[in-house]
């Protein structure tokens, strides 16, 4: 009998966007004959494999040059989940941001919203722009009003989110509730929740907010 594959999983799994694809690999190795279970193990910190430890592949989170360094070593079938890196040249599952961000706005003309608005930063990063680009089509498709925000056109700084947070609640001021939000990742997302709060609009009478996961 063929020896079974040992697959190593590499990822945190304090999202549960993450612990849904963890399951959805284990639940292709379970169907798979000849696969040994998962071995859902990562020295997340030293991105190292164990003395000893032998894998046939990898299925990987990486979310710096250090990782991708690391999975390029390791000379074994490698496949990446998520949005970063994408020139380097290794297997990629990705998800359709502009798919997303249209189901998003549909949610929200579904409850009755004429006008949507986005909010995000690092509008240079590929997910951000392309999350842009699918509510922007998707709102004006409709014929409804779109609204932009970049919460921090000249990057996040580290004890701002005070003023921040300020200047996004006299934006949010001056739309006409109700309203709403489609926000580019969970992060920017509880940003706005904090500006709708000192702008003293109410959640979700007045606004309506969605975030979507970044992995």
């Amino acid at each position: 009998m063929r020896k079974g594959r040992r697959i190593l999983v590499f990822t945190k799994v304090e999202h549960t966007a993450r612990r849904q694809i963890v399951h959805g690999i284990g639940r292709y190795a379970h169907q798979r004959q000849g696969w040994q279970p998962l071995i859902p193990w990562a020295d997340l910190d030293n991105w190292s494999l164990p003395a000893g430890m032998k894998v046939d592949g990898v299925v990987a989170f990486p979310q710096s040059s250090r990782e991708i360094d690391f999975l390029l070593e390791l000379k074994v079938p490698v496949v990446c989940v998520g949005p970063y890196f994408p020139n380097v040249a290794l297997p990629r599952v990705e998800w359709d941001d502009v798919l997303a961000a249209r189901l998003a706005v549909e949610h929200l003309i579904e409850a009755g919203l004429k006008r949507i608005a986005f909010v995000g930063t690092d509008f240079e990063k590929r997910y951000v722009a392309k999350r842009l680009e699918g509510v922007r089509r998707a709102v004006e498709g409709q014929g409804l009003d779109f609204d932009m925000l970049d919460l921090e056109p000249g990057g996040h700084q580290a004890g701002h989110e005070a003023m921040v947070a300020r200047c996004a609640a006299t934006w949010l001021q001056a739309l006409e509730p109700p309203f709403g939000i489609v926000a580019a990742a969970d992060l920017t997302g509880l940003e706005v929740l904090d500006a709708l709060h000192a702008a003293d609009i109410a959640v979700p009478e007045q606004a309506a907010v969605i975030s979507i996961c970044l992995l």
